[in-house]
């Protein structure tokens, strides 16, 4: 795993704030280790900005949790070697042709009229 660049942080930092968000608060609904994730499961969103991922083999049928306001920012990044397909109810606009693969991130933005997840 390598660690963030300057740059990294700086663009995070400035686009939290742009979005009046503070840093702290940008840092603090970032999970700092990564979860397990296998077919099936479900990402966790709640509270949380980006969510670390890693597959031990390939996952699918991957729901990614409702988010809790309109407009809702969530990045899955997936550490590991493996994709990660979301399923055809799995509250993605795109359903399974929606995946991160490995060493990817994919952005998403939640809308409340069609309680979906929708890729930026």
């Amino acid at each position: 795993m390598s660690l963030p660049t300057d740059l990294d942080i700086a663009s995070s930092i400035a686009l939290a704030n742009q979005y009046g968000h503070s840093a702290a608060a940008l840092a603090a609904s970032i999970s700092t280790s990564y979860a397990v994730i296998a077919s099936g499961e479900t990402m966790l969103t709640a509270g949380r900005s980006a969510g670390k991922l890693q597959a031990a083999s390939p996952a699918t049928g991957v729901i990614l949790q409702p988010g809790t306001v309109d407009g809702q920012e969530f990045t899955a990044i997936n550490e590991g070697a493996n994709s990660i397909t979301f399923d055809a109810s799995g509250n993605t606009a795109d359903g399974v042709s929606d995946s991160v693969p490995a060493r990817r991130a994919a952005a998403f933005i939640f809308d409340t009229n069609t309680s979906l997840w929708y890729r930026k």
